[in-house]
């Protein structure tokens, strides 16, 4: 993202079941930041007769006359049978089909308001190939062999 929009903190995230019916507002991570192949992060077997594909969105959108206006904070992966860690929110379900969102995995979501942060979520990848994140980023987890990983940045003021 070359533009000011950059530095912007994600305000939402979800998974959708196809990468065409993004919420209003939303961009799904179609592909790897490492090679660019399809970031498809629910990965079927070879002889599966009907395809599953969730794909990963967030927005930077904040809504116009919004009484609180939320940031992603943190994210996290966790393991189906975990616990969800303390004021974080767990993705379950897809948002075009309101299927289950991930197999055996949780992506979870930490938000707090605009006004009480002072940094924030403002990029979020998805590697295939590296394991280790790249300069600047952490990494949030893996999901069915693909890297999560987020950038902080510092909130610009609103404007």
């Amino acid at each position: 993202m070359g533009d000011a929009t950059a530095s912007n903190p994600l305000t939402a995230i979800c998974i959708v079941a196809d990468k065409n019916r993004c919420p209003t507002g939303f961009l799904p991570i179609a592909k790897s930041f490492d090679d660019q192949t399809e970031a498809d992060v629910w990965k079927d077997g070879f002889f599966t007769l009907s395809r599953v594909y969730r794909y990963i969105a967030f927005s930077k959108v904040i809504q116009p006359n919004a009484f609180v206006v939320n940031v992603v904070a943190d994210v996290c992966v966790v393991a189906d049978r975990e616990v969800v860690p303390s004021g974080f929110v767990p993705i379950e379900l897809t948002d075009d089909t309101r299927e289950k969102a991930l197999r055996k995995k949780q992506l979870c979501v930490r938000y707090v308001p605009r006004d009480t942060a002072v940094d924030a979520v403002c990029d979020l990848i998805i590697l295939t190939r590296q394991k280790k994140p790249p300069n600047g980023y952490s990494m949030a987890g893996d999901i069915d062999g693909l890297t999560i990983c987020y950038k902080f940045g510092v909130i610009p003021p609103m404007g």
